[in-house]
């Protein structure tokens, strides 16, 4: 049987899933529609994450939506996540969580510093078509050359400052690939 912790993980996942069982915890029953109007999500959506959920939530015969033993067990679960005291913690956990690994800060650098060489290559080139004349589509495919450069040199820096879970998404897949 496949690792228990992963599968509740994996179920607790997504925040409208969470949003449902606390709708459920404490009820004798909640109906498709009041969860409807609760999360204010697509049915198909809805209709989903209700899937996401089955073990954890089930339908009674008068199509009312109720917590299993395991639902109660996840919603007291997410209840002590919330005790007091703990944020001190959970600041040091989302530090972490947020660093970025040292494959992929090294991957960024070195591709910003590529990035500046071909846009001082590219100055350069620019320099000799002004100074030595060249026909105007060349200085034209120069400066489209040049805003692109600098359009991926700010993605790249804005990449390395403010996405760590972004890249960390990209490492997976370049992982997955590999492997």
């Amino acid at each position: 049987m496949e690792d228990r912790e992963e599968i509740m993980l994996n179920a607790l996942h997504h925040k409208t899933r969470r949003a449902i069982l606390r709708l459920l915890k404490g009820k004798p029953g909640v109906t498709y529609t009041k969860i409807l109007d609760r999360t204010e999500i697509p049915t198909g959506k809805l209709n989903y994450h209700l899937k996401q959920l089955t073990g954890l939530l089930e339908k009674t015969v008068s199509d009312e939506y109720v917590l299993t033993p395991l639902g109660e067990k996840a919603v007291a679960m997410l209840e002590s996540i919330h005790a007091n005291g703990l944020d001190h913690y959970f600041e040091k956990v989302k530090k972490a969580q947020t660093t970025m690994s040292p494959l992929m800060k090294g991957f960024l650098r070195g591709s910003i510093v590529v990035c500046v060489l071909v846009l001082g290559f590219w100055t350069f080139m620019g320099y000799l078509v002004i100074t030595e004349g060249a026909p105007v589509p060349v200085l034209i495919i120069l400066i489209v050359l040049y805003v692109l450069g600098i359009g991926l040199l700010a993605f790249l820096v804005r990449a390395y400052k403010t996405a760590p879970a972004y890249i960390e998404e990209i490492e997976r897949r370049i992982w997955q690939i590999i492997r």
